[in-house]
């Protein structure tokens, strides 16, 4: 198991409190392919549209391209999250594929989609971030 393989915990500032926010990680690593899948959970919607998820993004691509020597950091979202998929596009992931009707929720069938970053992408010109 190397570092990055572990769960971090993702804690904010709430009226004038600390309180846990979610949780996020690096997984399924491949020390060949120097990859890794990365997952973020922010739980508490109080602290949704405050910019905290894609701080979080864009310290843990710090953390895996610097610091864990990844090549590419991958995720996987369901087509229905776009407010999550708005927060990888502007930290720089690309679309790769979709898992068609990947999986079953809110009594629908949903695809799956894989997005990617490669360190040679990143870090992403803030420029032209939206």
């Amino acid at each position: 198991m190397i570092v990055g393989e572990r769960t971090l915990a993702i804690n904010a500032m709430q009226d004038g409190d600390w309180v846990h926010a979610g949780s996020c990680g690096f997984f399924n690593h491949d020390p060949v392919a120097q990859q890794a899948e990365l997952g973020i959970v922010i739980g508490d919607k109080r602290l949704w549209d405050q910019g905290l998820g894609t701080e979080v993004m864009r310290l843990m691509l710090k953390y895996g391209f610097e610091t864990l020597n990844f090549r590419k950091i991958i995720l996987r979202i369901m087509e229905f999250n776009q407010r999550a998929g708005k927060v990888y596009e502007r930290v720089g992931f690309v679309l790769e594929g979709r898992l068609r009707q990947d999986a079953f929720r809110h009594g629908k069938y949903w695809d799956t989609l894989v997005m990617g970053i490669l360190r040679s992408e990143w870090p992403v010109d803030p420029s032209k971030e939206g």
